[in-house]
């Protein structure tokens, strides 16, 4: 789908909605970088939040390093990226 994104937008997105952690995560980077989409540091939050809370492992790395960097709009939150850590950490150890 290299340089198609705007037709792979809405399959991506539908995907998402019916609980795919992987397709969440890759509305992140739609929205992050900007491809078949209008760039929303707002949504690229919500999409990485999302699909973290569904296990996505790399989802919750990036929630993570969020919290500690002030990305996305959010500001740095050192108790969050703790959180989110701790969340990692045992989804990692019981998969």
């Amino acid at each position: 789908m290299m340089g198609r994104h705007a037709e792979a937008v809405p399959q991506t997105r539908k995907t998402a909605e019916l609980g795919s952690s992987v397709a969440m995560f890759d509305m992140v980077r739609y929205y992050a970088e900007g491809l078949g989409v209008e760039k929303s540091d707002a949504e690229a939050f919500r999409w990485t939040k999302q699909a973290a809370e569904n296990g996505h492992l790399l989802a919750m790395t990036e929630m993570i390093e969020i919290f500690l960097e002030g990305r996305y709009g959010q500001a740095p939150n050192d108790t969050k990226a703790v959180d989110w850590a701790t969340r990692h950490r045992s989804a990692k150890e019981n998969p």
